[in-house]
Order: C-alpha cells, then structure tokens, then sequence
C-alpha cells in the first residue's frame, strides 16, 4: 500500500514538469529547404572566395594609419586593414590614448615603456618607488614581530581584533604616505588594462610615471576606502575608440528552415523549467560585382557586410547581442582571390 501512495505521489509530482516541457513545446520542422546550396563560407561560386581573417573588433585610424595592438605586437596594416605593413613590438599590457600615445607594461615585470604611433618614438616608463601593497605588508610585519610575542595568552576573538587594529593602523599610515608622496603636483591619473585596475599612469608636469599596488587605504577614521576615491576629480586620457566601419547592404536573408528543437533547461531553486529553441538554417543572397552568390548558414548566425577604408574590400562579420552590447565572433573577407 506504502509503495503505491509513493508511486502515485511521484506520478503527480511529474504532471506539472511534463506540462512544462508540451506548453513550451518546439516548433514544427522541415528538412532543409536547399540541400545542395553550399555552407558558409562557402558559396555557389569557384571563383569566389570567403576566408577568414584576423580579429577586426580593435582596430583603430589614426590620420589614415590603421592598427591594432596585442599583447606581443602593434601591427600597421593597410588600408584593408588586414595586409600587415609594419609591426613593433610591445608587452602583454596596452592602453591607447585618444591622441595616439601607447603605453605599454609587462604584468609579471617592471618594464614600461610609451609609444607615440605617428613617430614610432618610444620613451621608457618608470615605476613610482612608492608601492601601497608591498608598504602595507612591511609595516604590518613589522608591527606583528612587535606585539605578537605578547600575545601568547590571550583568546583568538582577542587576537583576531588586535590584528584589525593592526591592519587598520598600517591602512592610515599608508594613506597618509600617499598623500604626501602622490598627490602633490599630480595632474592626470589614467587606469591601465580593463583587468588590471590598480595599475595607474600618474602625469606630472615634468613626468610620467607608473603606480602599481593600490589597494584599499585607511583615512583618519580608520575607514577603508577605494583607492579610486582618492583620484575622484583628477584629469584622465581617453582611450581611443575603435574603427567604424561603413556597413552595406548586399547582403539578403532571403528565407528561413527550422531543422530541428534543441530542449533547453533554466534551473531553480526547487525546479527546472524546460523549454525547445528551434535549430536550423538561414539561407542568403550577396550581391558582389554584378553576380548573386548563394549560401546558407546557421539559423542565428546575424550576418552584415560592411565596407572596409580602402573602399574595395569587403568584410563580413558573423554578430551577436549580449545585454544591448554588439558582440563580433568571426570576420571574414570576400574577395575572388585567396586573402
């Protein structure tokens, strides 16, 4: 009787997660509407070709000079922007100002150097001698050798709040260095590396220097604070902003296939709710010089076409959304010769 009361209960248990799954039930398939038209990047023509390229999503126009940096390289390209010209190297660590200075740092060294890209100039950067972090972890050792031996006795709660005086005490000592040693003369603080945040250019009227070790600082109250509040006001350089490119519109969606349902699962707390997402094919028409190519793709693949600065070559890039941002995956370049 037990076993049945069991069985009957993990029946009804069930009802509502298959009523899940049939409401949000997929949509009815077909087989793909055009077998023989060719996958992308390949195409109905011989004698044209869609190869993929490099990375398009940093490239950046200064007076006419294109380039992209990254962390081994700042390439010169030609107006394509992918045919390279000119190569220097840098560090693993860049930041390009609006006005077209490059600075760059090696993460696990104190190498730094700036670079001005219309004259290929570089100037050797220097670290500030002042370093936050590694003040902080002196002093604190210093006043643990102290005070620690006396400790012996006491209970951990006792002890766990002697090491916060402690560590608040160090935080205002550091603090109050700081703003005699940094502050004093400073006129710009800009930020390098989106991943890399307690690294800092400091611009002084004679000098520019690197800080590195920021970390959260003590104020008279024995508050820690951000050590971005302490810059709050000062001037910053601008990062350069990428290269738009011209979109065109040669490129047609011309019809649709779903192939199949893919069941998808968002996981509560207590459930998961199921649901299908439809899989297929999108199929496309490119106009390029007086002839319709054909090709197909995935069902989401977001396709667009745009026009690259020497006004020949065309690039196209497979997009994507992400919380409002344009997001590019692959780009590709559409030529009748091999790239």
């Amino acid at each position: 009787m037990f076993k049945i009361i069991k069985l009957r209960i993990h029946f009804f248990l069930m009802i509502p997660v298959l009523l899940l799954i049939t409401s949000c039930g997929g949509q009815d398939t077909e087989e793909d509407k055009y077998p023989e038209m060719a996958v992308f990047p390949n195409t109905d023509s011989p004698n044209i070709m869609i190869a993929e390229v490099p990375d398009f999503n940093y490239v950046h126009n200064m007076n006419g000079s294109f380039f992209r940096a990254d962390s081994s390289y700042l390439y010169f390209f030609e107006k394509d922007c992918y045919t390279k010209k000119d190569s220097v190297k840098v560090f693993s660590n860049n930041f390009i100002t609006e006005s077209g200075m490059l600075y760059s740092t090696e993460y696990d060294d104190n190498k730094a150097f700036k670079l001005d890209i219309k004259t290929r100039k570089k100037i050797k950067l220097s670290y500030h001698p002042f370093n936050p972090s590694e003040e902080f972890e002196v002093l604190l050792k210093k006043l643990e050798d102290e005070e620690l031996p006396k400790e012996v006795n006491i209970n951990e709660t006792s002890r766990f709040r002697n090491q916060r005086i402690r560590e608040d005490k160090v935080s205002t000592e550091i603090a109050d260095k700081f703003f005699k040693t940094i502050l004093p003369g400073l006129q710009k603080v800009t930020p390098i590396g989106e991943y890399f945040e307690q690294l800092y250019i400091l611009t002084y009227d004679d000098k520019e220097v690197l800080l590195k070790g920021m970390k959260y600082l003590g104020n008279e109250n024995g508050e820690l604070i951000n050590p971005k509040t302490f810059f709050e006001g000062y001037d910053t350089y601008n990062p350069i902003e990428d290269y738009s490119f011209q979109q065109i519109d040669i490129l047609s969606l011309c019809d649709q296939a779903v192939t199949g349902n893919i069941l998808n699962s968002d996981s509560g707390r207590f459930f998961a709710i199921f649901y299908f997402s439809p899989d297929g094919l999108s199929y496309y028409e490119l106009q390029y010089g007086g002839d319709v190519i054909t090709f197909k793709s995935g069902l989401y693949s977001n396709l667009e076409t745009v026009l690259l600065p020497d006004k020949e070559t065309i690039l196209i890039r497979t997009i994507s959304y992400h919380d409002g941002t344009r997001h590019y995956y692959k780009n590709y370049i559409l030529s009748d010769k091999k790239p």
